[in-house]
């Protein structure tokens, strides 16, 4: 059993419903200031926020025009994986989002971990009591 409603009885049950709105309302907005930090200087940055790439901006960078709510943000720079965080803006406000990035990779000025390896000769030597010399490391397995 089906009902059949007249556009008469459907235009006075939604009817107290108020006006349509003439516009949609414009979204809230906030800022999100973006500072990338490390053991070295970092001049510039590269930023994905919700998947969308921004390209390079200088270290720090504010982002305004940014919409309310919760959002996912990845930074990353030439010598680091990135790291990614939520941020979560606030209407008309600045939140701010620190990243710690950690270089990857070999990199000039970067400090090698200290191990110790076995010579040709049977000898134990360890990398820090070669410190300040230049050192060709060459890994193989002998089976």
């Amino acid at each position: 059993m089906g009902f059949l409603f007249s556009s008469a009885v459907l235009g006075y049950a939604l009817a107290g419903c108020g006006d349509p709105p003439a516009a949609m309302p414009a979204p809230s907005t906030g800022s999100i200031r973006i500072l990338a930090m490390d053991t070295a200087s970092i001049r510039s940055i590269y930023f994905k926020l919700d998947d969308v790439e921004y390209g390079k901006r200088p270290n720090p960078y504010v982002l305004d025009g940014v919409v309310v709510g919760l959002h996912k943000l990845f930074v990353y720079d030439e010598t680091s994986a990135g790291v990614s965080t939520m941020v979560e803006v606030l209407r008309n406000r600045q939140s701010d989002a620190t990243v710690w990035l950690l270089s990857e990779g070999p990199y000039v000025g970067n400090m090698a971990p200290n191990f110790t390896a076995q010579t040709i000769t049977g000898d134990t030597i360890g990398l820090q009591r070669l410190r300040g010399k230049v050192v060709l490391l060459a890994f193989f397995e002998h089976t």
